[in-house]
Formats: C-alpha cells, structure tokens, sequence
C-alpha cells in the first residue's frame, strides 16, 4: 500500500508542478513511503498540504495500476517524453503506468484503500512528510534533490496509534531526557559523547555494578 502510495506522491507532484522531476523512491517500505525531487524551490509546508490533499483527490480517482512491459529504450524515450530525464537515465525496462502517468517499478502494486491516510511532518506539525535536501549521487555536486517522504494506513485509528508511539518515543528520548535530568550533557568539541555530570555518573555506576552481580551470579567472567 505504501509502494502505491508512493507513486500517488509523484503523481500529485507532477499534477501541481509539472516542471517537478522525481528520482527515486524507497526500497524498504515497511513504515514509510518518499521520492526525491528536482524542483527550483524548496518546497514549503503550505506545498506539503497541497500535496497531500491532492493524493487523496487521486485516491478518490480509484484508478487501477497496469502492468506495462517494454525495453529498455522503449521505456527510456518513454520517460524523456514525459521530461522525466532522471527516470529516463534510471529505466529498468519496464515501468508501471497509472493513466497518463508513468514511472518504472519492479514490483506490483496493490490499489490504495480510499481510507489510506497519508501523513505529513511540516513546520513542527504532528504528523509525517518532511521535505530536506540531498545531494544528487554522482553527478554535479551543485544539483540538489529535496526529498519528500510519508506514511499511510488503512484507516484513521491505525494513523492516530501510530502518532501516538512517535509522541511516546519523544517523550522518551535519552537526548532531551539526560540534560533535564541532569544525568549528562553534550558539547560540540565531541558532539557524539555524552559527558556524565554526578547524578549520571551514579546511575551508570550502579548499572555497572548490576550488570556484574548478574554475570557473576551465572558464572560468566568478563
């Protein structure tokens, strides 16, 4: 659903910014769904809701994905039609084709429930697609892509729990946790160590101590 999804993104991007030129998607889509873009702005948190909303106009469509095989270059002059020159340069040989909008895939699709919600993080916002920029991989080192990425779900509960659990792991995150504790801090000269004040000492000490009562008890040595 989320590779579906996915393209859904592309697509309403396309719709709204037909300059707008995608790169690639995720491979792993377990939790989250992205594409880069080639766009001659950074794209804003007013874009993101334009964006979204227009995914759910297109899921509204109940359009179906069909399966479209073709060669290499078949697909490549496909896609330079389109003025998708990075995907033309990435053609795999087949593509995926949703109406008027292509795009190569090596996987099928499933059809995107009308109750899928896309997410978004924008502006501090509680939700999530987040826009940042990425250097383009091998080729000029002053072409920037800005990536865009989200989740959806089946439904709106589905949705809420998961905004839920990102709540709960900030709530729980040892970076803000330790320095309002007064357990560590942090300091730009070694950005990756936490420096142990007193009271963070004590507890690192007695995990210490735990942890050797246990090893000790079951006849472990270190």
């Amino acid at each position: 659903m989320r590779h579906s999804a996915e393209h859904l993104l592309a697509d309403a991007v396309r719709r709204l910014w037909p300059e707008a030129e995608y790169d690639a998607g995720r491979q792993d889509h377990s939790e989250k769904f992205q594409y880069d873009f080639r766009f001659p702005r950074a794209f804003t948190a007013e874009d993101l809701e334009a964006i979204e909303a227009k995914m759910r106009e297109i899921a509204a469509e109940d359009a179906s994905f069909e399966r479209v095989e073709v060669s290499r270059a078949e697909a490549e002059r496909i896609f330079r039609d389109m003025g998708f020159n990075a995907e033309a340069r990435a053609a795999e040989g087949h593509s995926r084709r949703r109406d008027d909008h292509a795009l190569p895939a090596r996987r099928l699709h499933r059809p995107l429930p009308r109750a899928a919600r896309p997410a978004r993080r924008a502006g501090g916002r509680g939700q999530a697609a987040r826009g940042l920029g990425r250097l383009l991989q091998g080729r000029r080192e002053d072409e920037r892509l800005q990536r865009i990425y989200g989740t959806a779900f089946l439904s709106a509960k589905e949705l809420a729990e998961y905004l839920e659990r990102l709540e709960q792991a900030r709530a729980r995150d040892h970076r803000r946790l330790g320095p309002e504790l007064g357990l560590f801090s942090f300091s730009p000269l070694a950005p990756a160590s936490p420096f142990f004040h007193p009271k963070g000492a004590v507890v690192y000490n007695e995990l210490v101590r735990f942890v050797r009562e246990l090893q000790a008890a079951k006849g472990f040595a270190e």
